[in-house]
């Protein structure tokens, strides 16, 4: 007999639950968000696992390819169709979630999402932590920018390179802020 899972994943623990093809409930357990856990958690019930469905996040990407790779037939399902499945639930916990994502496995009730290469992933991570950068760095910049108009400094525009010197330039010997010389 074929049996289907449903991971309902959080950052601490993941929700597993196991149905068989008539819907019944197999087996329900917890485990750490760990592929390796996940792993042992499902081979050590023996029991024939056609699909393993996991709702698309942000650890899913991750934990669906290192489940691939330690042999589990898992996919990555569409959160927003999985979510309007789940809302269907009176008392929506992880436990119940997991049963819904697992009987969507054995209903083909859901639609896959196409997981990015792992260059895309990393390229995508530098991007955005680029990204993060040069914000924090315009905001910090404008920050110390407004704190000297208190003091009726205005600095003219000036190259990355140069803002560090024309702030020590434009307030050295004109600061009258506590503890400053």
């Amino acid at each position: 007999m074929k049996h289907f899972i449903g991971l309902d994943v959080s950052m601490k623990e993941t929700s597993i639950c196991i149905v068989d093809e008539e819907g019944k409930v197999v087996h329900e357990t917890r485990k750490t968000t760990d592929p390796f856990q996940i792993v042992e958690a499902v081979k050590k019930t023996e029991l024939d696992i056609e699909k393993i469905g996991i709702e698309s996040g942000a650890l899913s990407h991750w934990l669906v390819t290192q489940l691939q790779k330690l042999g589990l037939p898992v996919i990555c399902v569409e959160s927003r169709q999985m979510g309007a499945l789940l809302a269907l639930k009176v008392n929506k916990t992880d436990k119940n979630d997991a049963r819904v994502i697992a009987n969507a496995m054995r209903t083909i009730n859901y639609q896959e999402v196409h997981l990015k290469s792992q260059q895309d992933v990393e390229l995508s991570t530098l991007l955005s932590a680029r990204s993060t950068l040069v914000n924090q760095r315009t905001t910090l910049k404008n920050t110390v920018r407004g704190l000297l108009k208190s003091y009726g400094i205005r600095l003219k525009t000036v190259g990355k390179k140069s803002f560090v010197i024309a702030v020590r330039d434009v307030i050295s010997g004109q600061c009258t802020i506590a503890g400053s010389n």
